[in-house]
């Protein structure tokens, strides 16, 4: 029977323009995965 995890990693690469995010699967192997883009805020 194969085993699953349930970890997983967010990283966030923030700048003025713009804020990409991206999700990894826990271990050494795991799949990374970018999750989208969200446009800057202004003040």
């Amino acid at each position: 029977m194969e085993q699953y995890s349930s970890e997983a990693y967010i990283g966030l690469d923030v700048s003025k323009l713009r804020n990409a995010v991206a999700v990894a699967e826990g271990g050494r192997n795991g799949e990374v995965n970018r999750a989208g883009i969200v446009g800057g805020f202004h003040s």
